[in-house]
This record gives C-alpha cells, sequence and structure tokens, in this order.
C-alpha cells in the first residue's frame, strides 16, 4: 500500500502513473490537473513579488545615503571657495559675483530670450564695471592640465563652483589668442607639475568678445553654457601654488 501511494491512476486509460509524472507513460496524456498549474502559478507570482519587494528595498536603503552624499558634495564645495574668498582680490570678487548673479537669474526665466536679456545685461555690466583686460594674482583650484596633439599646455583653473578660466585645448581656435603655453615657458614648467584641486595664484590675461556684446570672450557653444558654466578664455603669464589662509 505504501509503494501504490506513490502512485496515482491516468484519468484516460486507468494505466498506474507517478505522482511525479507530467505525463501518462501508457497513452501520453497529461496527468496533472488544474489544481497543479494553479498552485505554479500562484508560486511564480509570489516569487516575483519577493523579488520587487528586495529591489524597492535596496532603492529605498540607497536613497538616503545618495542624499547624503549629494549634500556632503555641496557642502564641501561651498566651503571650498569659501575658504579663499576672504583673500581674493577685489577684482575677482566683483568679477564673480556679476557672473554669479546671472547664473542665479538665468535659473528663474523660462525661456531663451529672457536668457539673452541676462547674458546681455552681465556682459555689459563686466564691460563697464570691470575696465581691465588684464589680472594679477586671482586665485583658484586647478581643474585640468593637459596638452594639444602638438604638445602644448592646456590649462584650466576653476574660480567658482561652475566658473572657469582657461586656455584653447586646439591650435585652430586659439589662432589669435595665443593662450596654449610653449614648453619653454615658466608657466608651462610649473602648470606641468600640477595637480586637479591644488590650490593656485595666478595673472594673465582675458580677450575681448568676438560679438559686439560679449566684452570677454568665453568656449561654451551654448547659451546655458555661456551662463550656467562658462569658461573664459584666458593667457596665463605666471602661476603659481598658493598657500591656505587660516
Amino acid at each position: 500500500m505504501s509503494g501504490q501511494s506513490l502512485y496515482k491512476l491516468c484519468k484516460n486509460c486507468g494505466h498506474l502513473v507517478r505522482k511525479t509524472s507530467a505525463k501518462c507513460p501508457e497513452c501520453g496524456k497529461s496527468v496533472r490537473g488544474k489544481a497543479f498549474y494553479i498552485k505554479a502559478f500562484i508560486g511564480a507570482w509570489i516569487v516575483i513579488a519577493i523579488f520587487f519587494a528586495i529591489i524597492r528595498k535596496d532603492d529605498s536603503d540607497s536613497e538616503p545615503q545618495n542624499s547624503t552624499n549629494q549634500k556632503t558634495t555641496s557642502i564641501q564645495s561651498i566651503s571650498k571657495y569659501a575658504t579663499i574668498r576672504s583673500s581674493m582680490p577685489e577684482s575677482q570678487e566683483k568679477f564673480l559675483a556679476t557672473v554669479v548673479s546671472a547664473q542665479q537669474k538665468s535659473m528663474k526665466v523660462k525661456n531663451d530670450m529672457a536668457k539673452g536679456g541676462i547674458k546681455s545685461e552681465r556682459d555689459k555690466e563686466i564691460c563697464s564695471e570691470f575696465n581691465f583686460k588684464s589680472v594679477s594674482n586671482w586665485l583658484g583650484f586647478v581643474n585640468s592640465v593637459d596638452s594639444n596633439s602638438e604638445g602644448l599646455g592646456v590649462l584650466s583653473i576653476s574660480i567658482a563652483d561652475t566658473v572657469n578660466v582657461q586656455t584653447w585645448n586646439n591650435s585652430l581656435s586659439d589662432l589669435f589668442t595665443n593662450t596654449l603655453i610653449k614648453p619653454s615657458s615658466n608657466v608651462f614648467k610649473i602648470a606641468s607639475k600640477l595637480t586637479r584641486g591644488q590650490l593656485v595664484k595666478f595673472s594673465g590675461s582675458f580677450f575681448e568678445g568676438q560679438l559686439g556684446s560679449d566684452c570677454i570672450r568665453e568656449q561654451s557653444l551654448t547659451l546655458d553654457g555661456k551662463l550656467q558654466s562658462p569658461d573664459f578664455t584666458f593667457r596665463f603669464s605666471s602661476i603659481e601654488i598658493a598657500e591656505r589662509s587660516n
């Protein structure tokens, strides 16, 4: 009897079939009833539900950490430039105040025409308030140190979170500005030893814009780029590692 409990009758031909079998070996008909498929269906959905529950838990666990990391990065970024603000020359502070003000205004408008007006106002203010092209002893952090295919130095210095002063990165664009750094120059010798994030003091020159509304030449290709993350074309005449003030 115990052996027979392992078997069941095929409803089609009456042959004894193992309960674990899917088909009757005698007639080939399926011996699994609707109950089996219902149980299998329910089991599959339970597995899927558990899987997605685990995924959601992982996402919820990671969100606070990501948020914390973003806040920490933001705080570090703010404090990074705050530490050098008191040591910035007055001309650099005024320049940044104008650029940052335009950044903030452009984030509140809804179309490019309004953004174009903000850029025009920014450039006019730079032209009227900063009657200079050369600057001395400005402070910033090394953003990138590179070279072009000819071995000329390419340098970018961040003077605020999303505001850079930099050379061109190719000879064609640099044809009339001569910003690429020659290997024989003292600037090249010092800059080639710099690493990203180092605080530096530098001097050099900006350039007039190619368009009538541009007071200082900038390299971004889009209006948003020119406003939100401007890269001002700059020729470095000197650079040195700076000490942080306490």
